[in-house]
């Protein structure tokens, strides 16, 4: 009990004054710096970001860790200043906690609106840092700084969003306090209905993650243990007693404006805090567009000039999403709403997800840069021995007959050294099938039948229902060439989009012709585009980047076709019709 009460009814352990605001941590910031460092490491930044070298992850992490604190740290001292800026008495010591400040410790303003204005300072100060680390991550200045802008981006921005929410400890409550103060001019009477919002807040997160647990649907479990970790913050932040407002003069109200504020702003702080409730479905949305030539390194004195752009067209998979998010899909048509299970298979986890996109990435890279130098007239090879199995599903039939660090050999007698021979060969193949897999363990090469288990994503082919990393693959260039992708979490679809940017940086002719092409496939050693998923979302991100042609896997033509606007769909089913079809383009005066 009296560790417990020190953690909770003791909260002024560490005390750092800036200049006349002192700010309080907590005990239970011991617990949590290590615990959200920890989080990060093993179980964010894997998903945030899958690409950052695993030497920096424990790094990157802690640095995340103290951009989140400074973030904070700023949010408080905005009002600080906003305080002293409108003569307002600052408290003795501001107990600092994972939202922010507790609201309900500032002594009361000269007046109700200047009160209010420095509520809203807090997360408009979250909201503008939020910007200013976008700007810094759209930078792409290395993985480093790139994963900790993007930590703090949608650390900020979520900051910013809570702090809306009507009800104490949180900033939005401290706005409701002070509108119902300026309707009624009792601040005391607004005090206590702005903690009772906190209370009822606090009640109906909890009841919330409570009814997320019992839907025993994927994430679930995680989706509504978050929802009611978050009311415990609610609660140790409410631990705070109130500044005694009994001493704070009333007011008179100016009843006519006041009313219609009154009720404007609570309105749109409740249609805030709704639209950031958790829900266990699945989206697709748009993900970013991306210029392709500045990721593409060729030799100065090999590149030719090109007056258009290629993009490169991404989607945002998401699970658990928020109710805002719901409701936009509902009149959206580029964002659409899926089972949970479509996002991550219940057979894996998003981090397995995220590696496996990873991997597919790379091996798209290195494809297309020997698919572009071919067409370009360079000499060009990549080689794989085969595919190391580093982890199988745990509802995979394969289990007991495959174990990590098999080799994948074939597949009912074709070679499958690489992800994308895989991909092309199960496609063949459609869910419950038995094929027959060659694998080398130990040195030994062995025959088993494996049955197929069902897509990983809409569009793609049936899995053996294991996590694979190529062996031994090697790219040969006729001089160096190198693809450094910028926003891009992973996948295989980008590799139409490379090679064809690389022949068009490498040889004379401008295949783009001035127009911007946005497009997306797959794309193997022969040419051949295959099939990718989210074409819909793709279509509509090019859409609002202002891309001019759409180039799109033929199997995709009629799903392409059906969302598009003002694009225009180019179908093909390799990439020399697609440098077939550039090559007929109007050029852009």
């Amino acid at each position: 009990m009296g560790l417990m009460k020190r953690l909770f009814m003791r909260p002024s352990v560490l005390i750092i004054p800036i200049g006349p605001i002192r700010l309080a941590f907590g005990l239970l910031w011991l617990l949590a710096i290590p615990s959200v460092t920890w989080l990060l490491h093993d179980l964010v930044l894997p998903i945030a970001v899958p690409n950052l070298p695993p030497d920096q992850g424990w790094f990157v992490a802690l640095a995340t860790t103290g951009m989140l604190i400074c973030s904070l740290v700023i949010h408080t001292l905005a009002q600080g200043c906003m305080a002293l800026l409108t003569h307002t008495p600052l408290p003795e010591r501001i107990p600092i906690e994972f939202f922010g400040d507790a609201a309900q410790v500032w002594p009361a303003s000269p007046g109700s609106g200047s009160d209010a204005l420095i509520a809203l300072t807090g997360p408009v100060s979250s909201g503008l840092l939020a910007s200013l680390c976008a700007f810094s991550w759209n930078l792409q200045i290395s993985p480093v700084v790139n994963a900790i802008a993007f930590m703090a981006t949608v650390a900020n921005s979520a900051l910013a969003m809570i702090n809306l929410i009507p009800g104490l400890p949180l900033d939005g409550g401290r706005m409701l306090r002070s509108v119902i103060w300026a309707d009624f001019g009792a601040p005391l009477r607004a005090m206590r209905i702005a903690r009772n919002a906190g209370i009822v807040l606090l009640l109906g997160l909890a009841a919330w993650g409570v009814i997320l647990i019992t839907l025993n649907a994927r994430f679930s479990f995680e989706t509504g243990s978050g929802t009611l970790l978050a009311a415990f913050l609610i609660l140790i932040g409410l631990r705070h007693p109130s500044w005694n407002w009994d001493t704070t003069p009333e007011i008179p109200p100016r009843m006519a404006l006041n009313w219609l504020v009154g009720i404007f702003i609570p309105a749109t702080q409740l249609s805030v805090s709704l639209l950031m409730l958790p829900l266990v479905d699945g989206l697709y949305a748009p993900g970013p567009v991306v210029e392709v030539a500045p990721m593409v390194i060729v030799p100065q004195e090999r590149r030719t000039p090109v007056s258009g752009q290629f993009l490169l067209t991404t989607v945002i998979a998401q699970t658990p999403i928020t109710l805002g998010q719901w409701a936009y899909a509902k009149i959206e048509p580029a964002f659409t709403l899926v089972p949970p299970e479509q996002v991550v298979p219940l057979d894996t986890t998003p981090q397995q997800v995220m590696r496996r996109n990873v991997q597919m990435l790379e091996e798209s890279e290195a494809t297309a840069m020997v698919v572009g130098m071919r067409l370009a007239g360079f000499t060009a090879d990549l080689t794989s021995s085969a595919l190391e199995i580093v982890a199988i599903a745990p509802e995979s039939p394969s289990i007991g007959l495959l174990q990590p660090g098999d080799a994948l050999i074939s597949v009912n007698g074709v070679a499958t050294p690489r992800l994308d021979m895989l991909r092309t060969e199960l496609a063949k193949y459609n869910k419950g099938d038995i094929v027959t897999l060659v694998i080398e363990r130990a040195g030994v090469q062995q025959t088993v039948n494996a049955t197929l288990m069902g897509p990983g994503e809409p569009g793609g082919p049936p899995r053996i229902g294991v996590n694979l990393q190529p062996l031994g693959l090697d790219v040969q260039l006729a001089f160096p060439v190198k693809i450094e992708t910028k926003r891009i979490a992973g996948g295989p679809s980008a590799g139409l989009m490379f090679a064809l940017s690389l022949y068009d940086l490498l040889t004379p002719e401008d295949l783009t012709h001035g127009q911007i092409i946005a497009g997306t496939g797959t794309i193997a050693l022969d040419g051949t585009v295959g099939p990718i998923g989210g074409v819909a979302q793709k279509v509509a991100g090019a859409e609002w980047a202002g891309a001019h042609y759409f180039i799109t896997p033929r199997e995709h033509e009629a799903e392409a076709r059906k969302v598009a606007k003002t694009i225009t769909i180019i179908p093909v089913s390799n990439i020399q019709e697609a440098i077939a079809a550039l090559r007929a383009l109007p050029v852009k005066p």
